[in-house]
């Protein structure tokens, strides 16, 4: 573990200790300053991409307003990548992710070992469904391809086992280890009085107990203002003090400090901390998009790459909306006799047309220009919906199932619209790539979780001691392995044409037909039940 990240360490070899809480504040204040160069980023991004869903300016403090959304192209194709991962990532419908056998041998293909597996995630898929993870997944996917970067803390719950709480960018910093991984991670938010008093001093027998909280939140709670604001600091890093077999959350190997920023531990709680507390593993998914080397925030996502396309269209909208404004409404040129005309409808206006007195505009816009703009902010929005790969998601929906030039009313066939879903996915399969990592560090917290409460099935004698991998089954997952499943479905079908043209039994003989089933099996995403064990098949054999 990193010495430098644990809030109890002393600034040098030879200076004294400090306390836990100045080092919490010290370790909080250099994420942040790591952080802080990203701010102005993301506040362009919230304004111009997520201006209802982020609060990077509340958060940050920002006085300038938000942009006001004259073009809503970015809103529809940044909602239709969300629904789309949503879809082929995390699919509440079907099994996203599977836990297996990491070794593949006669353990593994027993049917003790099967139902074993099958039902340790039929649990964590019923677990999943009745958490609020879905929700928070759906949160995941509107923030992520925007900031790059996203974090979901998870909680312990009574009631649902996992209980997944998003922070929100701006809020948090990040700090990385030697190897990439999430070290550690600080955040300022703001709680309510009420929640505080629930969080931190209610004690199991119901009884609050103010010895966590400061003078500041006792005087709140006499002049029982519970919905007032507090600002909140919390740290997670690692616990350069453990105490293996310990079961106090201050002994575990991830500490976890709450403390009540702006108040010195003085006037604070014990230690300063409204809580000290810790996790027996890494609690947080960190979903970073693509990474640079030292750096520990995302980069690179669609909203990063679209930024400019979507000031520009903005601008345009704003621009186009002024010519037809002009073009409508111009400015006037009004003899100095006619003061008093009206310009509302059916007014009679009395003029000296002898002196050739009239009203007239005072420009003439020209012909075509509000065209020429719509089709330069078409070109751009273009652009949008290429880095957003909204053309390709939408690709094999009912109004582009139809083949050939625009307009053509020949619809496509069922396996041209395969291949056009089976391309979107694979294209797209990199995504998987990018949260797996995220997903994994979710895995092991929810199977460790599953673990201390009792929650796994009762394991076989024969997979003792054997780890486990995590396999994804989503439809992007399955997509991404099922390149060069094209190449078998080719070979089995010119076998096959082969033979009813020949009749002769050598060329069937060329392929294992039971290891083609098998491979074709796995790489479709087939359920592991379905596909029977080696030695099913050969007894099956052995009995025709």
């Amino acid at each position: 573990m990193t010495t430098a990240l644990a809030p109890e360490a002393a600034t040098t070899l030879d200076a004294p200790p400090r306390s836990a809480h100045a080092g919490a504040i010290a370790l909080l204040r250099q994420m942040e300053a790591v952080r802080d160069p990203k701010i102005a980023r993301w506040r362009d991004l919230e304004a111009f991409i997520a201006p209802f869903s982020s609060n990077v300016r509340r958060l940050t403090q920002a006085s300038e307003p938000a942009e006001d959304i004259l073009d809503e192209t970015i809103h529809y194709c940044r909602g239709t990548f969300k629904a789309f991962l949503g879809s082929a990532m995390t699919n509440p419908s079907r099994r996203w992710r599977e836990w297996a056998l990491a070794e593949k041998g006669l353990a593994s293909e027993s049917a003790g070992a099967k139902k074993w597996i099958y039902e340790l995630n039929d649990r964590a898929s019923t677990l999943h469904a009745q958490s609020n993870f879905y929700e928070t997944m759906g949160w995941v996917y509107g923030e992520w391809p925007v900031f790059s970067t996203a974090v979901v803390l998870i909680e312990e719950d009574e009631a649902d086992v996992f209980r997944y709480v998003p922070w929100e960018i701006g809020s948090y910093a990040i700090a990385d280890d030697e190897k990439g991984e999430p070290l550690a991670l600080s955040r300022r938010f703001t709680m309510t009085v009420r929640q505080i008093v629930r969080r931190f001093g209610t004690r199991a027998n119901g009884m609050i107990d103010l010895t966590p909280f400061s003078g500041h939140i006792r005087e709140l709670l006499r002049s029982k203002k519970w919905e007032a604001p507090v600002e909140v600091a919390h740290l997670i890093c690692p616990n350069e003090t453990p105490r293996p077999g310990s079961k106090l959350g201050k002994h575990l190997p991830i500490a976890s400090y709450y403390w009540e920023w702006g108040r010195n531990e003085a006037e604070s709680g014990p230690g300063g901390f409204l809580a000290h507390e810790g996790y027996h593993e890494w609690p947080a998914m960190v979903f970073r998009w693509a990474r640079l080397s030292g750096d520990p925030w995302g980069t690179d996502a669609p909203g990063c790459q679209t930024l400019g396309a979507v000031k520009s269209a903005q601008l345009m909208e704003s621009d186009i909306l002024t010519m037809v404004e002009k073009q409508h409404k111009p400015s006037l040129v009004v003899p100095t006799g006619m003061v008093n005309i009206s310009m509302l409808p059916a007014a009679v206006n009395k003029v000296d047309t002898v002196r050739g007195q009239q009203v007239g505009p005072l420009y003439q816009t020209l012909p075509g220009g509000i065209e020429q703009a719509r089709n330069s902010q078409d070109r751009v929005a273009e652009r949008i919906y290429s880095l957003w790969y909204t053309r390709l998601i939408l690709a094999a929906n009912a109004r582009d199932s139809f083949s050939g030039s625009q307009g053509s009313s020949q619809p496509r066939t069922a396996e041209e619209i395969r291949q056009i879903g089976a391309e979107r996915l694979q294209i797209l399969g990199p995504v998987v790539q990018a949260a797996a990592p995220a997903l994994r560090m979710g895995s092991e917290r929810e199977f460790a979780i599953m673990a201390r409460r009792g929650l796994l099935p009762p394991a076989p004698p024969e997979i003792e001691g054997q780890p486990l991998t995590i396999e994804y089954t989503s439809e992007l997952a399955v997509a991404m392995r099922a390149t060069g499943l094209s190449g078998l479905y080719e070979h089995g079908m010119r076998t096959a044409e082969m033979f009813r043209l020949t009749n002769a039994q050598e060329i069937l003989d060329r392929t294992d037909w039971s290891e083609w089933a098998q491979e074709t099996g796995e790489r479709t995403g087939l359920p592991p039940n379905v596909l029977r064990t080696d030695d099913a098949v050969a007894a099956i054999v052995k009995a025709r």
